[in-house]
């Protein structure tokens, strides 16, 4: 029989402690420098970081030291200096790249062209989360605009005196060449229903109250344009209209087009989606927004067809169209303002773009002696569009609406005959 010693049993208990104690203290000092270390992050002078809460971006920060929860936010830092890349050449050895750099003039001669790009990240949060490899977008948009650019012009004004000029049209073609693509979207869109829809999406920002406010957003999937969403936002509210390629449908592309665009809009009281009734895929969009009408609006398409004579109900006068110009702001703005329900300040600044967009033309509607009505049009790519017509609500039902659109016409028959027009109007 083998005896036991107090001593020997109240000294491993003490060990036994001592040893607890040593391990929750090691790891209370690894917890401590593991929050210490990952709740602190500085950013570069040429940086901005995209902070995100369990996967969601939730603000972009500024050069400096910042802090974030460990484990629960994450940053992903993103260089917001002038960037490029080369097209022709390897910026390595500087070395010529045969493949990207021989190409052949008008006058078929071979010349060996390099060209560097710069591009600028405007939005950090587009730049990470909303697009996949957009400078390989950029890239092999740019090369195709090289080559037809380059094949344009003689080899004396490649290499001698048409640097400056070749340089600016491939410039202009990179942003051509995404329109096309926003255009050709569009038309594949309008053709996979059925029966085939009809629209015409704006690609001008002038007509919103920040012009320069990026509101075009392209998604691409392996170099295609898979999706387009655009933003109007005249005033206070703004209406979206988007596409989605028929093959990249139901893989949560526009869900994640409206969601950039709610964050970069959301200080609009309101946006609204402009859909189709004769669309068979915007239904279950709708249902899955919870979306609800607010208003429909009519697009007409004028076929040539000789206007109906004017006939003015009761109480009505012949209308006069008197194009309008930054001077006549204090006649236009109150109108636009009750017409379209603008405060008067964006009303103001509605009215001064579009003076300003030389693509625009505006008109007050007079009949005797008063200011009835307003209406414009805009001409694009050999295509006229009528907007903003409008009659005050107590001189409705008097043929002034009509007088309005036939005006535009006779000034479409003077200036713009070779152009297709359409109308937009609402149903008030």
């Amino acid at each position: 029989m083998q005896s036991i010693n107090p001593d020997l049993i109240n000294q491993m208990r003490r060990t036994a402690r001592a040893v607890k104690r040593l391990i929750f203290g090691g790891a209370t000092i690894a917890a401590v420098l593991v929050v210490g270390f990952g709740s602190f992050y500085n950013i570069e002078e040429q940086e901005q970081a995209v902070l995100t809460t369990f996967g969601v971006a939730v603000g972009v920060t500024e050069p400096g030291l910042h802090f974030k929860i460990p484990l629960i936010q994450r940053v992903q830092k993103v260089n917001t200096t002038i960037q490029g890349f080369a097209l022709g050449y390897d910026q390595e050895d500087n070395e010529s790249r045969e493949e990207d750099s021989l190409m052949i003039t008008r006058d078929y001669n071979f010349v060996n062209v390099d060209f560097f790009i710069e591009y600028k990240v405007a939005d950090p949060v587009k730049a990470v989360y909303a697009s996949q490899d957009p400078v390989l977008i950029l890239k092999n948009i740019s090369k195709s605009c090289v080559r037809t650019v380059i094949g344009s012009y003689d080899v004396d004004s490649v290499l001698t005196t048409g640097k400056n000029e070749i340089q600016a049209t491939i410039r202009s073609m990179i942003v051509e060449k995404l329109e096309e693509q926003i255009r050709e979207l569009e038309e594949i869109c309008n053709l996979a229903e059925k029966p085939a829809l009809q629209s015409y999406v704006y690609l001008d920002s002038q007509a919103n109250a920040e012009p320069d406010r990026d509101c075009f957003y392209l998604l691409y999937e392996n170099s295609v344009l898979a999706g387009f969403l655009s933003v109007f936002a005249p005033g206070e509210e703004g209406e979206i209209t988007a596409f989605v390629h028929p093959g990249y449908r139901r893989r949560g592309f526009f869900t994640a087009m409206l969601r950039q665009a709610s964050r970069d809009w959301r200080g609009l009281s309101a946006l609204s989606l402009v859909t189709q009734p004769a669309s068979s895929s915007v239904s279950a969009v709708v249902k899955r927004l919870g979306a609800v009408l607010s208003f429909s609006e009519y697009m007409m398409t004028y076929q040539g067809k000789p206007l109906p004579e004017e006939k003015n109900a009761k109480g009505g006068q012949s209308v006069t169209l008197i194009k309008a110009g930054p001077a006549d702001g204090k006649k236009a703005v109150p109108l636009l303002a009750s017409l379209f329900y603008m405060t008067p300040e964006d009303a103001e600044g509605w009215f001064s773009r579009l003076c300003d967009s030389p693509d625009t033309s505006v008109y007050l509607a007079k009949a005797g002696n008063a200011f009835v009505g307003t209406g414009c049009f805009s001409v694009e790519e050999e295509r006229m569009t009528v907007f903003a017509v409008g009659v005050k609500r107590a001189l409705r039902g008097r043929g002034y609406g009509q007088g309005i659109l036939r005006g535009l016409m006779e000034q479409w028959e003077q200036k713009y005959k070779n152009t297709e027009v359409s109308a937009e109007l609402d149903s008030e």
